[in-house]
């Protein structure tokens, strides 16, 4: 009877330490189960946070990039000197970043470090860096090992690209949504000069200056241009026949089925591009009354949000350098071509102020300039004309007799002897901006 009482007791305590140990690997288990879980949730986060921390870096270099690319400075570093372009994108970039967020959390501007490169006198390509790191992510499971932060951080490179501003471009450019209005190879200011070497493609220096006020005029009379003679000179445009927008994008501003109107107000979605100054995109003249000044006015006073009716500065349009006071900005100096916000820009709306500095207007323009034969007297085109470059312009008024007042802002040239696919930014600017890094 005492053995079997015995035999019993070890049983009892055999079985306890049995059921304590598997108490002991239920718990180990269940701690592993969550240090894995802690893990997934917050490598979770950490991926999201550095997604948003790529995304704000991606935006603020692309941002910092088209502020250069609007500068001129790819085209003429002499007139607009990096001293001057430098900062205005630094505070472009950085105001960019700021508008994002990491994991939910404000970046702090000195969790913010911008820096250039190929910013030298000449230098066609410069590209700009920008760099975030975040104060740190909140931790969560994890914190149970010590970690109340996450670090995340991004960088992101953009070179803004401008193969016609180099004695040696490398790639054809291509833009899209330009504007109606063919130009002659001829300075701006009508001094006889072209604006391209007819052989090279690159811009002729001295026959344009970045940030100056120019004023284009229409060749045409109110019926229309007759092909194939056609007087021109330099700073006269011919309407060009593109191909029209779809209905859809076309503003209520512009109600008329002209497609010339319409190109003018919204874009037309036909791209023009040019291999080399020898393979040269061509494009019809228009030649029917659509072409006639009152559609450039009402098309173009669309554009740039202008009041109705109204002519000159300080009608809600945007402005850029000099005119900066008519948007009730601060004076800039002429030769920088800074845009600000107008009375009647779209993003007044969103939160942004009258005379807030801008990176993007749809006041900026691209016109296409076409080759001709300088004779004795006027220049008679062909029909079609040979597109060989390109003008950056930012449209500061128009009037009823279809003249428009533009700020010169970047010149691109086809080139002579590239080869490769035409290089396209954000399809609108014929100095696109691109990453190439992060």
């Amino acid at each position: 009877m005492k053995a079997q009482i015995t035999f019993t007791r070890r049983l009892r305590r055999r079985n306890d330490e049995r059921g304590a140990t598997m108490i002991l690997i239920a718990v180990g288990l269940s701690f592993m189960i969550l240090a894995i879980a802690a893990l997934a949730i917050d490598l979770v986060v950490l991926y999201s946070a550095h997604n948003d921390a790529r995304l704000a870096a991606d935006a603020a270099a692309l941002a910092g990039a088209k502020a250069i690319a609007n500068s001129g400075f790819t085209t003429d570093s002499t007139s607009v000197q990096w001293t001057t372009i430098g900062p205005i994108a630094t505070n472009v970039a950085i105001a960019a970043a700021m508008h994002n967020k990491i994991g939910g959390q404000p970046i702090p501007q000195g969790n913010i470090t911008v820096t250039y490169a190929n910013t030298g006198t000449n230098t066609t390509n410069p590209q700009i860096t920008v760099k975030i790191a975040s104060s740190g992510v909140p931790a969560f499971f994890s914190r149970i090992w010590g970690n109340t932060s996450l670090p995340v951080g991004a960088t992101s490179v953009a070179e803004v690209y401008n193969p016609g501003g180099s004695p040696t471009p490398q790639l054809p450019v291509q833009s899209q949504c330009v504007k109606p209005w063919l130009l002659p190879n001829l300075d701006l200011g009508n001094t006889g000069n072209t604006l391209f070497d007819p052989t090279t493609g690159v811009p002729t220096p001295g026959t344009y200056i970045i940030g100056n006020s120019y004023v284009l005029a229409s060749s045409c009379g109110a019926g229309g241009c007759t092909s194939p003679s056609i007087p021109v000179a330099g700073g006269q445009y011919i309407p060009a026949q593109l191909t029209a927008p779809p209905a859809s994008v076309v503003p209520p501003c512009a109600p008329d089925s002209c497609a010339s109107e319409q190109n003018i107000a919204a874009c037309s979605p036909q791209p023009i591009s040019c291999s080399s100054a020898s393979i040269l995109q061509q494009v019809a003249i228009d030649t029917s009354s659509c072409g006639g000044n009152t559609y450039t006015y009402t098309g173009a006073s669309c554009l740039i949000h202008s009041n109705s009716g109204t002519t000159g500065l300080g009608q809600g349009q945007d402005c850029m350098g000099s005119d900066s006071a008519s948007c009730g900005a601060a004076s800039a100096p002429p030769t920088v071509t800074q845009i600000f916000a107008g009375a009647n820009n779209r993003l007044v709306a969103d939160g942004i102020n009258t005379g807030d500095l801008l990176s993007a207007s749809d006041s900026l323009v691209t016109i296409p300039v076409f080759s001709y034969v300088i004779g004795s007297g006027p220049i008679s085109p062909v029909n079609p004309v040979n597109v060989i470059g390109f003008l950056q312009a930012f449209i500061t008024s128009v009037d009823t007799s279809g003249k428009v007042t533009i700020r010169l802002v970047n010149i691109a040239g086809c080139g002579s002897g590239v080869t490769g696919s035409p290089v396209q930014g954000d399809g609108i600017s014929p100095v696109p901006v691109h990453l190439i890094g992060n």
